[in-house]
C-alpha cells in the first residue's frame, strides 16, 4: 500500500510537470504529453489509479492555464473536453490489460510496456485529431496535409515510450524510486525539445515577417509568398521529399524575391541609370547563402550559384518552386487552374510527378470553390425563413396601427 502511494505521488508530480511543459508546434498549436506517466500508472497501479492520476494532472494543467497564464474562461470548455478525451484513451488502452497474461517478468514487462505505449500514442493522436476537427466543425482537418505536423509529435511519443520501458525495468531492480531517474531524464529532454521548438518558431516568425516586408517593398499582393510556400510544400509532400528539403523549400518560397529589391531593370540600365542588372534569383541566392541555415534555400533558388551536397533533392525542389511560381502567376491572372497547368506543360520541362501534384492542387482548389458556394438547399432555407419573418411581421404591424397605445 505504501509503495503504491509513493509511486502514485511520483507519477502525479511527474505527470503535472510534463503537462505544464506544453510544446508549441510549428503551426502554432499547443500540445501536452503524458504517455510515459499513463503507461506506468496503468501497468503498475491499475486502471482506477491511472484515471485518478490523469484527472489530477489535467486539473493542475487547467488551473495553471487559467490562473497563471491568464487564459480566458472560454477555454475551460476545451480543458474539460481534453480531460474527457484523455479518460477515453485511458479506458481504451486499459482494456488491453485484460488480455495480458499474469506473471510476466523481465523482458516480457519491457515488451508489454512498449506495446502499451505504442497503442496509447496511436489512440491519443487519433482522438486528438477527432477532437480538433469536432471543435472546428471541419471534418477535413482530420487528414489535411500540414494541419498537424507529424515529426515533433512522433519524436515526443518515442521519448515517452522508450523511457517508460526503461522505468519499468528499473522498478523491477530498484523498486518504486527507480522511476525517478528515467522520468527526470524525460523532463529534461522534453524541456530541451520545448526550447528547440521555440527557437524554430522564432526563426519561422522572423522569416515570415521578412517575407511580408519584401512584399511591401516590391508591391506584391499581400500573402502571396506564404501562399506560394504552402503550395510548394504540399507539392513536395506529394512527391515525397525529405523533411529537411521541405523546410528549405518553404524558406526558399518565402524569400525568393529578396534579390529583386533595388534591382535595376533593363530599361533603366539602357538609359544609363546604374550598372547592368543582375538576375534576381542569383542575387537572392547570394544573400541567403551568407546565412548558414538558409544555404539550402539558396541552393533551391539558384542551384548554379550555390553548391549543394544533395543535388537530386535540391534539383527536385528547385523544379517544384519554378512550377509553383508559374502556376500561381497563371492562376492569379486567369483564375483557371487548367489553363495554368497547360502553360506549365508548354513552358517548363516538369516531371510527371510534379504535374500530378499540381493537377491534384487544381482539383483541390476547385472543390474548395464548390464548398464556398451556397447550396440550393441552404438558399431555399434562408428564403423560407425570410418569408416566415415577413408573414409574422405583417399581422403585428396591422395590430399596432389599429390599436395604438
Amino acid at each position: 500500500m505504501i509503495k503504491a502511494l509513493e509511486m502514485s505521488g511520483i507519477l502525479v508530480l511527474a505527470g503535472s510537470a510534463l503537462r505544464l511543459l506544453r510544446v508549441k508546434l510549428p503551426r502554432g498549436e499547443m500540445r501536452s504529453f503524458d504517455t510515459a506517466v499513463v503507461v506506468l500508472a496503468l501497468w503498475h497501479l491499475g486502471l482506477v489509479p491511472g484515471i485518478a492520476i490523469s484527472v489530477l494532472t489535467g486539473a493542475v494543467e487547467a488551473l495553471h492555464r487559467r490562473l497563471i497564464l491568464k487564459e480566458p474562461a472560454s477555454l475551460a470548455v476545451d480543458a474539460v473536453a481534453e480531460i474527457l478525451r484523455r479518460l477515453l484513451v485511458l479506458f481504451v488502452v486499459g482494456s488491453l490489460l485484460l488480455v495480458v497474461p499474469n506473471g510476466i517478468e523481465g523482458d516480457g514487462v519491457v515488451a508489454a510496456v512498449l506495446v502499451l505505449g505504442c497503442v496509447h500514442a496511436l489512440v491519443d493522436e487519433a482522438s486528438h485529431r477527432v477532437l480538433v476537427a469536432a471543435m472546428a466543425r471541419d471534418h477535413r482537418r482530420l487528414f489535411r496535409a500540414g494541419a498537424m505536423p507529424a515529426e515533433p509529435v512522433a519524436s515526443i511519443y518515442a521519448l515517452h515510450i522508450l523511457l517508460s520501458s526503461v522505468a519499468s525495468r528499473l522498478i523491477a531492480l530498484m523498486g518504486v524510486w527507480g522511476t525517478l531517474l528515467p522520468l527526470s531524464i524525460l523532463l529534461l529532454l522534453q524541456y530541451g525539445l520545448v526550447m528547440y521548438m521555440r527557437i524554430r518558431l522564432a526563426y519561422s516568425q522572423t522569416i515570415a515577417a521578412l517575407s511580408r516586408a519584401i512584399e511591401m517593398a516590391l508591391g506584391d499582393a499581400p500573402g502571396s509568398s506564404s501562399d506560394l510556400a504552402d503550395l510548394a510544400v504540399r507539392v513536395g509532400k506529394w512527391i515525397g521529399l525529405k523533411s529537411e528539403t521541405l523546410e528549405n523549400l518553404n524558406y526558399a518560397a518565402l524569400l525568393r524575391r529578396i534579390g529583386w529589391i533595388g534591382l535595376v531593370t533593363d530599361t533603366e540600365a539602357a538609359a544609363g541609370a546604374g550598372s547592368p542588372p543582375t538576375h534576381g534569383a542569383e542575387r537572392s541566392a547570394g544573400v541567403l547563402s551568407s546565412i548558414e541555415f538558409l544555404r539550402g534555400a539558396a541552393t533551391i533558388i539558384a542551384p548554379t550559384v550555390v553548391e549543394s551536397g544533395c543535388a537530386e533533392e535540391s534539383a527536385a525542389a528547385a523544379q517544384i518552386l519554378e512550377a509553383c511560381v508559374l502556376y500561381q502567376e497563371e492562376v492569379s491572372a486567369s483564375a483557371q487552374p487548367e489553363l495554368a497547368l497547360r502553360c506549365i506543360q508548354d513552358r517548363l520541362q516538369t516531371c510527371e510527378q510534379v504535374m500530378r501534384a499540381l493537377e491534384h492542387e487544381a482539383q483541390r482548389s476547385r472543390m474548395m470553390e464548390l464548398d464556398a458556394q451556397p447550396s440550393a438547399s441552404s438558399w431555399r432555407a434562408e428564403h423560407a425563413w425570410g418569408a416566415r419573418r415577413c408573414l409574422f411581421r405583417r399581422p403585428v404591424s396591422w395590430y399596432k396601427t389599429r390599436h395604438p397605445r
